[in-house]
């Protein structure tokens, strides 16, 4: 008897893959300026993102993995922070585009279709979900005012983006859902490890596992799901390992301050943005923002400058039937739910109970990248709305025109500019020092809400409409929602001219003329608050060009310019501690000790000065060792009586050497991650480079103990004589890691060959 394969229907399949060819074509429409030249200029995609990639980038391409960043903090661990995201694939673009800032933009312009897929793949996952509604979720989240707003920030743009796929991959490995689910679900969950933010890595495990525990057969699939995510661990262990180790020398060791932790919280008047796009104005490309009453005292903007969903898509949630609803469908409503009371920070007591009695929470900041979580579960529940809507033969959703109608209304009482409204509007601008008048500020809010009033009663109507006809019906909504997305988008994202970056700033070209290998030569910038000398493009294209111009740091040390304080979220916290206590003192003695050479200044006027530092310090010298008592190292630093330049404060008696006559050093090799130093006559060795774990000392080819000089530097006793001293450093964690991740590699790889071998047996047999 012969068995015939039998294959699914292609109808189906081929009716999925129309309705996502949306996903795809937003972020593509959205690509447009690319094609003109522009690239993204928000917050850290200059200052932070292209320095930490293109010392990455050149790393691989001298063949080596750049595991000691030596140009800011008078160096830094690299590979162990997790926001360079050394092992993240997608991070090559660095490597394959010769312009950093179009890698940069392309690398979120990537991850926006990325979201878009995974969203997508999601809402499909529950049964009784049209295709079309998923791709309505999919450009509702991918151009969601949350997601847009963080293009900014590299690997928080792009981890909240892989969240949904990462949802999915672990779902499918707890329900072993397709051949390979397990190390699929692993992989998934390691791209959010490597991506460097491990805050939304937490989302993922626990929104995973709550929907699983929602499900049937629970048990079985959390042991899956334990299982997966322990492969996962192990797949990204030669980053997770490093990290963890380094995490503890850093500011963020002992915890984050509740005050620190809890700023950026979400004014409760801000949840009006999930429905209306921008209503309080933008703080770039101009800043037009007049909601600086919504924000801390300290603070002009807000973290998210955006939160809407397209084209008001998450008023499907108020069509949800709650009687009999699924438990998955009660997971999202308590996971958003909670999600936005954290997200509210300070404005209610839940954030504190949770910083104080979650393990590890005090590690993380800013409660507003909860709103992640609470944009992902409105979206999959208003997708499920809808679908609701379309099943029942009630007429619900007719209610919802209510709000289009409101926002017509309310839009044309603004036009009549009332006193509360002005003044609110007046006081905001003059709060974010803004350079709209109330007259523009007023003309976008009223914008705004006629924007929401047409595409929310499109996007209603379509939905009336799709109960005679469902696919023009379909087609019209998603249209509206695709409309909406592209107007935010347009609205959101930082499109400016980055033509400055092709060429170093006078500034840099004064410092590399000025340079000296044998000093520390390290620059420090003084607050320079931006000047507005020029008047070529926007406010957001003329900041960064005052920024590059006046070496805001870490724009120096893309050109070799050694920055004293660079600037990154894991920081030394000895170095702030003896930063904060030596400024108090003396700033002038702070800037010799940190090695600094030049101070760059700025003048009301715009005027960029570079001055230099009396007697700055050698990078390698030979010092006296003054032994004092661990808590008076900051006090003897401080101190006016002693010689920064002849002597170093050491706690460990070994070091406590004297100054031999006629010693000096000299730097013969001076690579990231080795120093090769000439000692004359014997004593001990100050090197001006951050001490940290990793490093290690040889004399003459001999180990010898490297030890903590002036708290901050790197000190190594040699005794009489002429001597090599080689300094060399390896990421602690990376050797186990590295062995651990390759192990859970093969154990992946294997249960991958496994799960196909057993879908390999022919279909048709005799």
């Amino acid at each position: 008897m012969t068995e015939v394969a039998t294959s699914p229907d292609p109808a189906p399949r081929l009716e999925r893959c129309a309705w996502a060819v949306p996903a795809l074509l937003v972020p593509l429409a959205i690509s447009a300026p690319v094609f003109f030249g522009r690239v993204f200029l928000y917050r850290d995609v200059l200052g932070l993102v292209i320095p930490q990639q293109v010392l990455r980038a050149r790393g691989l391409a001298s063949g080596r993995l750049a595991e000691w960043n030596p140009l800011s903090y008078g160096g830094a661990p690299h590979l162990a922070d997790p926001g360079v995201g050394t092992f993240y694939p997608f991070n090559l673009l660095f490597s394959l585009v010769g312009d950093p800032a179009l890698a940069a933009t392309l690398f979120i312009l990537l991850h926006l279709a990325i979201a878009g897929a995974g969203v997508y793949l999601l809402l499909n996952r529950t049964e009784g979900h049209r295709p079309a509604m998923a791709a309505m979720g999919a450009v509702a989240y991918q151009t969601s005012g949350y997601l847009l707003s963080m293009h900014g920030m590299h690997y928080a743009c792009s981890s909240v983006a892989l969240l949904p796929l990462v949802l999915v991959l672990l779902l499918g490995a707890a329900a072993k859902q397709a051949a390979g689910a397990t190390p699929l679900g692993a992989a998934g969950f390691a791209l959010l490890v490597f991506n460097g933010e491990w805050q939304v890595a937490s989302f993922a495990v626990v929104l995973s596992f709550a929907l699983v525990a929602a499900g049937s057969d629970r048990w079985r699939r959390l042991l899956r799901l334990a299982a997966c995510g322990a492969l996962g661990i192990g797949l990204s262990a030669v980053q997770l390992v490093p990290t963890l180790l380094y995490s503890r020398q850093t500011t963020r060791a002992d915890g984050v301050p509740l005050a620190e932790a809890s700023d950026w919280s979400l004014n409760p008047l801000r949840l009006v943005e999930w429905l209306l796009p921008s209503p309080f104005g933008l703080p770039y490309p101009e800043n037009h923002y007049f909601g600086a009453a919504l924000v801390e005292a300290h603070r002009s903007s807000p973290w998210a400058a955006g939160l809407s969903l397209a084209a008001c898509f998450s008023l499907g949630i108020l069509l949800l039937r709650w009687r009999g609803a699924a438990r998955e469908q009660w997971v999202w409503t308590a996971a958003g739910s909670g999600a936005l009371l954290l997200a509210l920070g300070h404005h209610t007591p839940v954030f504190a109970l949770w910083w104080r009695l979650v393990p590890l929470a005090d590690r993380f900041r800013y409660p507003e990248k909860f709103a992640a979580v609470v944009t992902l579960a409105l979206v999959v529940l208003a997708a499920r709305g809808f679908a609701d809507s379309l099943a029942s033969t009630a007429r619900g959703h007719r209610v919802l025109f209510v709000l289009p109608i409101a926002c017509g209304l309310f839009s044309s009482w603004i036009a009549l500019e009332p006193a509360p409204v002005v003044r609110f509007v007046t006081a905001g601008l003059l709060r974010a020092v803004a350079n709209a008048s109330p007259e523009t500020a007023l003309d976008e809010l009223r914008f705004s809400l006629l924007f929401t009033a047409a595409s929310g009663a499109v996007l209603l109507s379509g939905f009336e409409i799709a109960r005679r006809r469902a696919g023009a019906g379909l087609a019209l909504a998603l249209a509206a929602v695709s409309a909406g997305g592209l107007w935010q988008a347009f609205r959101l994202l930082s499109w400016g001219d980055g033509t400055f970056l092709e060429s170093r700033s006078a500034l840099v070209g004064q410092l590399l003329a000025q340079r000296d290998d044998q000093l520390a030569d390290r620059v420090f910038r003084e607050v320079c608050p931006f000047v507005p000398v020029d008047r070529d493009g926007t406010l957001l294209e003329r900041v960064r060009r005052w920024e590059w111009n006046s070496g805001k740091a870490n724009f120096p040390a893309l050109a070799g310019v050694r920055d004293a304080i660079g600037y990154g979220p894991a920081e030394s916290a000895d170095k702030w501690e003896v930063f904060r206590a030596l400024r108090a003192v003396d700033g002038a003695r702070l800037l010799r000790l940190l090695g600094v050479s030049h101070v760059v200044r700025c003048t009301p006027a715009g005027a960029i000065t570079l001055e230099q530092v009396v007697d700055p310090l050698r990078r390698v010298a030979m010092v006296r060792g003054v032994l004092v008592a661990p808590d008076a190292v900051i006090p003897t630093l401080a101190s006016s009586a002693h010689d920064l330049s002849t002597a170093a404060v050491v706690t460990d008696a070994a070091l406590a050497l004297p100054l031999v006559a006629g010693a000096g050093a000299t730097l013969i090799e001076d690579r990231p991650e080795l120093l090769r130093v000439r000692v004359i006559g014997g004593g001990l060795l100050r090197v001006l480079d951050s001490f940290a774990d990793g490093w290690t000392a040889t004399v003459d080819g001999e180990p010898a103990p490297l030890r903590r000089a002036d708290l901050l530097w790197r000190g190594v006793g040699t005794g009489p004589g002429d001597h090599e001293v080689v300094l060399r450093y390896r990421t602690p964690g990376i050797v186990v890691g590295a062995w651990t991740s390759l192990c859970s590699l093969l154990v992946a790889l294997f249960l991958l060959a496994k799960s196909e071998r057993a879908v390999s047996p022919a279909t048709a047999r005799t």
